[in-house]
């Protein structure tokens, strides 16, 4: 996640801050963070419960 900062504040057509235009922004981001979060742990619970500690497999003759 690349954070772009803003040197200026958005404005409405008021003159007051776009309170509407960052709580989108602010919902957007919030969504991709949560989503690499859950992307993050369920590739952590794949790696951790597949690989067996290092283990080899045994075979069977």
């Amino acid at each position: 996640m690349q954070q772009k900062y803003q040197s200026e504040i958005r404005l409405d057509e008021f003159g007051r801050p776009d309170i509407e235009f960052y709580t989108r922004e602010a919902k957007r981001l919030r969504a991709e963070a949560f989503s690499k979060l859950i992307h993050d742990f369920s590739q952590w619970l794949g790696k951790t419960f597949t690989h067996r500690h290092g283990f080899p497999m045994r075979t069977v003759h």
